[in-house]
């Protein structure tokens, strides 16, 4: 007859076993689990399938976003409105061009992206074609931009956008969500345990004005080096979170102060006014809603500069905006 196992022995076996598979203390990155998340995703040659590869359109107005989540593909859901056949994007990891469909290549997660919106009101409002490009991250700070592993991914997009001479008539940046937590308290840091992991502990803060405004100079010298004539559209971006959460004033000012950079860089959007269940379906990503409404602002700030006419203004034109 075959013993029992106790019930706590059980119980510590699972536990260990699901630490193992989401990687406890790699940050959700454990072997095994990436083992089975590499058979269950499809490689890029099944995703590259399923778009239409087509010749790069001549004389196209050239909209390029990168930053954090909001500025990748996870809106939701996607957008259900008709795409023009002049809407083109350039996917830089296989340097080819595609028909326009979510989510954009190049960007990080599997839904809907803002810059649809955008885009269709550009390409609805002008005679000539328009290609995007997106390469944002979701959860990224501005200093895995500026000086991290992003910034090598930043530096081979611009080398490959050269490369192709497709010079950006705009670069949008919507990032600083990650950078607007609580701000720092040293004394917070000598109350955690002696020889404990304080990343483990969740104990983090949000960056200074300063410390982010150094890093987005830096991300925006780098762009503007690459593109001399390229204009930078800065989002001012903090809320995240919760739906009661308000806007960070540290990283808004760091914004702003990045866009006096250079004449060149300009406030595009104020996304923290666009807030509530309608517009942020988890207190954080755009809801189609949300989308549309700041896709909106983008166009109206985008426009004169590529010599479009203005957007015509609905009735309920932001209703209910923070």
């Amino acid at each position: 007859m075959i013993e029992s196992i106790p019930v706590t022995g059980l119980l510590v076996a699972s536990l260990l076993a699901i630490a193992y598979l989401a990687g406890y203390k790699t940050r959700g990155r454990g072997p095994l689990r990436e083992q089975l998340l590499s058979r269950l995703r499809p490689n890029n040659e099944q995703i590259l399938a399923g778009y239409r590869a087509v010749d790069r359109p001549a004389n196209a107005i050239v909209i390029a976003q990168f930053g954090q989540s909001n500025a990748a593909n996870y809106v939701q859901p996607q957008a259900s409105i008709d795409l023009p056949s002049s809407l083109v994007q350039y996917d830089w990891k296989s340097d080819q061009f595609f028909c326009y469909q979510e989510p954009l290549l190049g960007a990080d997660g599997s839904g809907g992206h803002v810059l649809t919106y955008t885009a269709v009101a550009i390409a609805r409002a002008s005679s000539r074609p328009v290609i995007v490009v997106s390469w944002g991250v979701g959860g990224a700070s501005v200093l895995d931009w500026a000086y991290g592993n992003l910034s090598y991914q930043h530096d081979l997009v611009l080398d490959r956008l050269r490369q192709r001479h497709l010079v950006p008539d705009i670069v949008l940046w919507h990032q600083g969500e990650s950078d607007a937590g609580p701000p720092g308290d040293g004394e917070a840091w000598a109350s955690l345990p002696y020889f404990s992991d304080p990343s483990s502990l969740e104990v983090g803060f949000g960056l200074t004005t300063e410390t982010y405004a150094g890093a987005l100079t830096a991300i925006i010298h780098k762009t503007l080096h690459a593109f001399p004539e390229t204009r930078v559209g800065v989002a001012l971006a903090s809320r995240c979170e919760s739906l009661n959460a308000n806007p960070c004033e540290r990283v808004r000012q760091g914004q702003q102060q990045a866009t006096a950079v250079d004449q060149r860089v300009f406030v595009v959007a104020d996304s923290d006014r666009i807030w509530g269940p309608a517009y942020r379906y988890d207190g954080c990503h755009f809801s189609a809603v949300g989308a549309q409404r700041l896709a909106d602002d983008y166009y109206r700030a985008i426009a004169p500069i590529l010599g479009l006419p203005e957007l015509t203004p609905t009735p309920d034109d932001h209703p209910g905006i923070a």
